[in-house]
């Protein structure tokens, strides 16, 4: 992981000092546990980070090759098919993959896209040679042709290729993604979830997240917008270190996951967000600890109280004892941040969020989303055939997460670009000559 790689870092505090911490500082000390902190819980939350050093890893072979490959498998919709690739991904998902390999993946259900059900998009990434590489997938994968194409779609190369273009090539459409889009605005929703591989789990995961993308096909036929559910491969080497070791807590797991819905027709949004708020709720039982997430793709929905819980599980204690030491006045807050130390009445704070927010007008509906919302009910959960998920249950991380309700933040978040919105000095300088043939952008009005 990422923050098992770091190995010092510069930022600037609350208070403007500039502050180095590494990983030479005594665990115990201030400086110590800050960068206990920045290892898995440092965005915007302690300090403006300057400049970081990490450590690099070395090749196991010598000749400093990385195999890497990309292949989109797009099922055929027949019955027979489609029984053979979700009997293929149960396999795939559930396989013990050895620390050398990572295959990534997401499957993609483009409303675009009519000639399969959905697809499945394989990153590949292997330290060692293209025939070690080609033995294993022989071995892993039983399907044939989705090991073939695994195999003659992967290449060698040296590492520092593989940085400059594969890896970028690979990510393209993600990449594209974050870019400003023109025109072309699309809408996009995020909510992630942490899994472990155990067969039953992975059987039920898979099952839902293909009626989810059938039912996505029926309600918005016709309309452009893509939805697609992304495994990050982990556990490995991350999984050898303790829960507590580092800020990010759930590294037992295996995958990664997050939902992404994406659409161009401002009007879908209270749609989408309806439809994404049922997937999730249908996913998240089979979440690590029945709630765990994944702190790179947030859930706007999320309420505060419930998020260091969600994203941190019991590290978010010490996260909060640490802001107290490096941010005591809380200047670096966010609504799904690391908060300073709550008092006992704030903890047991109950509160209906659905029943209250149904009549808050739209700028009290904003402040509520911001407040920490506790339950005292019992956590959601997996079916006891999942197992034991650790000490994060038996110490008590209690209480239910609440979501804002998805399709109440339509009019809210509509309501904040507009209340946020900055416009650019007046240059003194109007495009006349634009202005007959429409207003394009705001140069044309002399900004």
């Amino acid at each position: 992981m990422g923050c098992d790689t770091l190995k010092q870092a510069t930022l600037v505090t609350a208070d403007g000092r500039i502050v180095t911490v590494s990983d030479k500082d005594k665990a115990n000390s201030d400086e110590g546990r800050l960068f206990w902190a920045l290892r898995g819980a440092g965005g915007g939350n302690f300090g403006v980070v300057v400049e970081f050093k990490m450590y690099l890893s070395k090749l196991q072979n010598e000749e400093g090759l990385v195999v890497a490959g990309r292949y989109v498998w797009l099922p055929s919709p027949a019955a027979k098919a489609m029984d053979e690739f979700m009997k293929t991904m149960e396999r795939f998902y559930t396989t013990d993959w050895p620390d050398q390999i990572t295959i990534d993946s997401t499957w993609l259900c483009d409303l675009k896209q009519t000639g399969s059900e959905l697809g499945v998009r394989f990153l590949v990434y292997y330290d060692g040679t293209k025939e070690e590489f080609d033995k294993l997938i022989d071995d892993k994968v039983k399907q044939k042709d989705l090991a073939k194409q695994l195999k003659r779609r992967s290449l060698a190369e040296k590492s520092t290729r593989f940085l400059h273009e594969t890896l970028a090539s690979q990510w393209s459409e993600e990449t594209i993604k974050a870019f400003p889009s023109g025109s072309e605005v699309k809408h996009k929703l995020y909510s992630s979830f942490v899994f472990k591989n155990d067969a039953s789990r992975i059987k039920s995961v898979i099952s839902i997240i293909r009626q989810e993308m059938a039912a996505f096909r029926r309600e918005f036929p016709g309309e452009d917008g893509l939805l697609q559910v992304t495994w990050i491969h982990s556990g490995g080497k991350a999984s050898a270190k303790k829960r507590s070791e580092t800020a990010f807590r759930w590294r037992d797991c295996t995958y990664h996951a997050y939902i992404m819905l994406e659409w161009q027709e401002k009007w879908l949004e209270m749609d989408m967000r309806g439809f994404l708020q049922k997937f999730k709720e249908k996913l998240r039982p089979f979440s690590m600890m029945g709630r765990a997430a994944f702190i790179n793709f947030p859930d706007a929905a999320l309420q505060s109280n419930a998020s260091e819980r969600v994203y941190y599980g019991n590290n978010r204690q010490k996260l909060q004892s640490i802001k107290k030491i490096w941010d005591r006045d809380n200047f670096f807050q966010w609504n799904q941040g690391v908060r300073l130390p709550q008092p006992e009445s704030a903890k047991t704070q109950t509160f209906n969020v659905k029943a209250a927010s149904a009549s808050l007008p739209a700028d009290e509906l904003r402040m509520l989303s911001s407040f920490a919302i506790n339950s005292e009910s019992a956590p959601a959960s997996p079916p006891s055939s999942l197992g034991d998920e650790g000490d994060d249950r038996t110490l008590g991380d209690e209480g239910d997460v609440v979501d804002m309700d998805e399709q109440l933040l339509t009019d809210v978040n509509a309501s904040e670009e507009w209340d946020s919105f900055d416009h650019p000095a007046a240059s003194g300088q109007i495009n006349y000559s634009a202005l007959g043939r429409g207003i394009i952008d705001l140069s044309a009005l002399g900004f």
